[in-house]
């Protein structure tokens, strides 16, 4: 069986999902399985292939039969199934396997905070090693938003102080500069504050904080993270990743 670092987290498992079995599927670029009947069954919450600048993320092509755990009702617009892949013979959890050889980056989307952070800390390792993409993709800074404005559209890792939270009725703002028709931006709908909060996240008391986000840039005047998932806010101790 797999490592414990690579096994899929207790906290991952929703207990009325019992899971499918998928016969010999193989393995797809980005980061799931094709099984024998044609269905495409993708590992959420982690971000592979053609959609990660400058990501060279290799095809597989070996056949191995998983199991399956569904993390959404329904499949994507490519008509793919979204959960966690687990590999029969070995145990190991394909998120972890993706993104502890720097194949992958952890882009929360279903799964709850506690299933993600092992796989934060698979990351950080693997960010420290300088393993596969992180060979040139490299955390950004808060306070550069020219450069993050170059991802505009791409998926980004971005690291800084917050130097001022806003609210009006609908969003909460987190202002990285002082110009704020130029600065980055990151924004949390309202209506998400409650589980930002059952995340240990105090939005109104992030001021002066050190964090690292993640998400795909957007550009509105500044550049801007939209965050809807608390995962994708990391409150750190300093600011010691960027660059890295």
């Amino acid at each position: 069986m797999a490592e414990s670092a690579l096994a899929l987290p207790d906290a991952c498992l929703n207990p009325n999902e019992s899971g499918r079995e998928i016969g010999m599927a193989s393995m797809i670029p980005a980061g799931g399985v094709l099984a024998g009947n044609g269905d495409t069954y993708l590992q959420t919450d982690v971000l592979a292939g053609k959609r990660l600048l400058r990501a060279d993320i290799p095809r597989g092509n070996e056949f191995a039969p998983y199991m399956f755990y569904s993390k959404a009702k329904h499949e994507d617009r490519w008509e793919r199934r979204l959960g966690d892949l687990v590999a029969l013979e070995s145990g190991v959890w394909l998120a972890a396997e993706l993104v502890s050889s720097g194949r992958a980056l952890v882009d929360p989307q279903h799964s709850t905070v506690d299933c993600l952070e092992p796989l934060l800390a698979l990351e950080a390792k693997a960010r420290a090693a300088r393993e596969g993409l992180w060979q040139n993709f490299t955390v950004l800074s808060a306070g550069d938003p020219e450069e993050i404005s170059r991802v505009a559209g791409h998926f980004a890792v971005v690291e800084g102080r917050v130097r001022s939270v806003g609210h009006t009725r609908r969003t909460h703002y987190l202002n990285f500069g002082y110009r704020w028709s130029r600065d980055f931006t990151a924004t949390i709908d309202v209506g998400r504050e409650t589980a930002f909060d059952a995340a240990g996240v105090d939005i109104s008391a992030l001021e002066g904080r050190w964090v690292r986000l993640r998400g795909f840039v957007a550009l509105d005047r500044g550049p801007l993270l939209v965050l809807s998932h608390p995962a994708q806010l990391e409150q750190l101790t300093s600011g010691s990743g960027v660059g890295k």
